[in-house]
């Protein structure tokens, strides 16, 4: 769909009680390394990958407790 040039990140989601110690920095620059080495000019960070009542389709969960989408 993207003819190579676009990746995306979807969702980004860290657990709570490891929050705050640059996972979520340490997985974005991750991507965004190999994004620039595969020649990649966009990411996406998707938020948008609910069914049902918010659940997210990784799990089947609701990762977002206040999610404003739902």
């Amino acid at each position: 769909m993207y003819n190579g040039n676009v990746f995306e990140l979807h969702p980004l989601a860290v657990r709570s009680d490891k929050r705050n110690q640059g996972i979520g920095r340490t997985i974005v620059t991750a991507l965004e390394d190999e994004a620039r080495k595969q020649g990649g000019l966009t990411i996406y960070l998707g938020a948008d990958d609910e069914i049902g009542d918010g659940e997210c389709s990784l799990a089947n969960v609701d990762l977002f407790d206040d999610f404003q989408g739902k």
